[in-house]
């Protein structure tokens, strides 16, 4: 598995690369970074360590990330999940360079980690083990909410503390909110990334439609129309929007239409069971509100689309037409009773 890409606020969670072996190599080999971690390291191990991080993805299906400023590309270090065969439990770890320290970048990437990893994998605990003498990271761990072990324990030939993190109950991790017209720019950036995506399933020469800022903005402002974020770890790992068909762009002259608008899921949270959620709180939301009936349309091309429909009872409302807002791609109407 690739390390799926996560955003956050200030943050780019990414996969390791190769352009990280010098400052990786540079971060390993500073005193104070290293300071609880077995002292400086030569160029060499320090490869080691990141190509380790790299592996786990395969060997495991998740790790670590390198970690980016979004406003300029910086290299700030490594936050992710650690678990070699004999390790204690499933850890969170983090290490960032030394210039990267007391801008809270830690804690924002450690909490988009920690996020994924309740929300993805469905981890019921995270531990994360630290020095008993490195109260900065020991700080960190109680404000992600960690509960220190009173008895430390011996991992590698030291003593470690370990800080342990059980996965809140129910939704909670999913960090579930109705959107804002603040939203704007993260869905806008969401629908187009996920548009682009359609090139693998259209004809040549097929164009992506436009989706402009403004137009999310002026349907996120409109009073009849409802989307809901999850935003794990405060990234955005999808949404669903619904209004009524009648005032929908898509129109209706059905009172009991509701048109799913857009429904998008983060392909790090393909096959989690997001979807899903996010499908039953829009059906849950329409049903309670009167709705008898709800459409959607999804390019026709779309199979993993489609399959998740249809299992879910939607069914084919006429064959698939084209659609010049799509480029021309073929989309295809599904509707369902709720």
């Amino acid at each position: 598995m690739i390390a799926p890409r996560l955003e956050t606020e200030r943050l780019v969670l990414r996969a390791i690369g190769p352009q990280d072996v010098a400052p990786n190599a540079g971060m390993c080999a500073d005193q104070e970074v290293q300071r609880f971690l077995g002292g400086p390291q030569d160029p060499y191990p320090a490869f080691v360590n990141l190509a380790a991080d790299a592996g786990h993805w395969a060997q495991r299906g998740y790790g670590s990330w390198t970690v980016e400023r979004r406003d300029d590309g910086a290299f700030l270090g490594r936050v992710g999940l650690w678990e070699p065969e004999g390790w204690p439990s499933l850890e969170l770890g983090w290490k960032l360079a030394r210039h990267a320290w007391g801008g809270g970048y830690a804690g924002e990437a450690a909490r988009a980690a920690m996020g994924w990893a309740w929300t993805a994998l469905d981890a019921p605990q995270l531990i994360s083990l630290i020095h008993p003498d490195n109260a900065a990271s020991a700080r960190l761990a109680a404000r992600l909410g960690h509960v220190p072990d009173p008895q430390p324990i011996e991992v590698l030939g030291g003593p470690v503390v370990r800080h342990v993190l059980t996965r809140p109950a129910g939704d909670r991790p999913l960090a579930l909110r109705d959107a804002t017209p603040d939203d704007t720019p993260r869905i806008a950036r969401a629908v187009r990334d996920a548009i682009e995506g359609y090139r693998d399933i259209s004809p040549p020469g097929w164009t992506p439609a436009e989706h402009t800022d403004e137009e999310e903005r002026e349907t996120l402002a409109d009073p009849t129309y409802r989307c809901v974020l999850a935003e794990p770890g405060g990234v955005l790992a999808g949404h669903v929007g619904w209004w009524p068909g009648v005032t929908s762009r898509a129109g209706s002259d059905d009172p009991g239409m509701i048109h799913l608008r857009q429904m998008f899921v983060h392909p790090g949270w393909w096959g989690t069971g997001l979807a899903h959620r996010l499908m039953t709180i829009a059906v849950d939301a329409a049903r309670a509100d009167g709705f008898q009936r709800m459409r959607l349309f999804t390019p026709a091309a779309q199979g993993r689309a489609r399959r998740f429909y249809e299992r879910a009872g939607w069914r084919p409302g006429g064959p698939p037409v084209e659609e010049p807002r799509f480029g021309m791609l073929p989309i295809i109407e599904y509707v369902r009773d709720i």
